[in-house]
């Protein structure tokens, strides 16, 4: 059985013809024979895509001690194969919230937000049997009352190249909150307080026995192959993270400075892991200034790094969000750019969607799981016409 299992892998691994005949019999392997990630198989990936593995998810939260915060964490993570099938099928981000006023109102949301725009289906299965680990993790960091399931698109990715993502709701600095009008601040001080929550989180799923992790998600993640992602507010938490806690690898930063006047508490000289950024060009969000400040940040970055550029994109197109609410219609339809003023149309939020997963994953999967394939694609995600990269070695 085993040797039946290696080679229905490979097979599945040729191409999307023969999954569904790959899955059906897959589905009958004992996790353990189910191999991941290897350096053949790295070898032949390719990088511009989804990778072979299903994408799994589990909600589950933990209390921290030393805040008292209870957080609402989600981990995306590879599956068995026998979970490709629901994931395929996709679920409501909805459900992503408890039963509830809560998720109603999300779900209303949802349906009222323009398709074109708003990502609001994901596409991995809820509590689907993990393969097995340990697996790299990237712990994620959601915008300015956004949420845990803003990149979730991203995360499926990560997923299904072996690589897992934990996201947590930053409690008071949701997208609910803000809704209700009861958001936590954009501040110096809560800075420091979401930074403890991703550390917190990172704690939780490296702890091999966390009673609140689902227990056969227990002891999968790697501590010894950990980043950190973040978007907006997110991503100056995560360069805080990446300055301060040790056990991060490798960080990569969506649509905002990490060092900047604004948020106090981040030196980008001093994050001394590969990292990279991700800039849209018409931020109307961060404007001019602070695609200004990114460049300037990069600058400041050790290296190795990496800067991504996109045009057409507004803050909120690389989220599943974009257009979901007034305040993230930046990035979804028409806009003015904030280079000069001129109407124009965002870059589709799709396609947007997918340059930022292909960015992302590729470079963890370099980091994370030393698939040095994927630099190439790092390096020209494509559309050519489109995306502009820049990279700067280590000295």
């Amino acid at each position: 059985m085993v040797q039946l299992c290696a080679v229905l892998g490979r097979l599945q691994r040729v191409g999307a013809a023969l999954a569904v005949a790959a899955v059906l019999l897959l589905g009958s392997c004992d996790e353990a024979e189910l191999p991941g990630p290897t350096a053949a198989t790295l070898a032949a990936v390719d990088w511009q895509l989804p990778g072979t593995f299903a994408a799994g998810h589990a909600h589950f939260s933990a209390q921290d001690p030393q805040t008292g915060r209870t957080l609402a964490m989600t981990l995306w993570y590879p599956a068995l194969d026998s979970a490709a099938a629901a994931a395929l099928e996709g679920v409501s981000l909805a459900t992503f919230l408890p039963e509830g006023p809560t998720r109603t109102a999300l779900a209303g949301l949802l349906q009222k937000a323009p398709a074109a725009c708003t990502g609001a289906t994901g596409h991995s299965a809820e509590n689907a049997a993990p393969r097995q680990g340990p697996w790299p993790v990237v712990v994620y960091s959601h915008c300015h009352g956004c949420t845990r399931f803003s990149a979730a698109l991203t995360a499926e990715r990560l997923a299904s190249h072996g690589i897992a993502m934990l996201a947590v709701d930053h409690a008071g600095n949701t997208l609910m909150e803000a809704q209700a009008g009861v958001v936590a601040p954009l501040s110096s001080a809560f800075l420091q307080v979401r930074a403890r929550d991703v550390r917190f989180a990172l704690d939780v799923i490296l702890d091999p026995a966390h009673p609140q992790v689902p227990a056969a998600l227990r002891g999968h993640s790697d501590a010894k192959r950990v980043g950190v992602c973040g978007h907006s507010f997110g991503a100056v938490t995560a360069g805080m993270v990446a300055q301060t806690d040790p056990r991060i690898a490798a960080a990569w930063f969506v649509a905002a400075p990490v060092q900047n006047p604004l948020l106090a508490g981040v030196d980008a000289s001093q994050i001394k892991v590969p990292a990279g950024f991700l800039l849209a060009r018409e931020d109307n969000s961060i404007t001019a200034l602070g695609n200004a400040l990114i460049l300037d940040n990069f600058a400041k970055l050790p290296g190795p790094a990496w800067l991504v550029e996109v045009a057409d994109a507004g803050h909120w197109s690389f989220s599943e969000l974009a257009g979901l609410v007034p305040e993230f219609a930046a990035g979804c339809g028409a806009g003015e750019r904030q280079t000069d003023g001129t109407p124009f149309v965002y870059l589709d939020n799709l396609l947007a969607r997918q340059i930022a997963a292909k960015a992302i994953s590729a470079f963890f999967g370099e980091q994370l799981l030393g698939a040095t394939a994927a630099r190439a694609t790092l390096l020209a995600p494509g559309p050519s016409a489109v995306v502009t990269v820049t990279a700067k070695p280590k000295p």
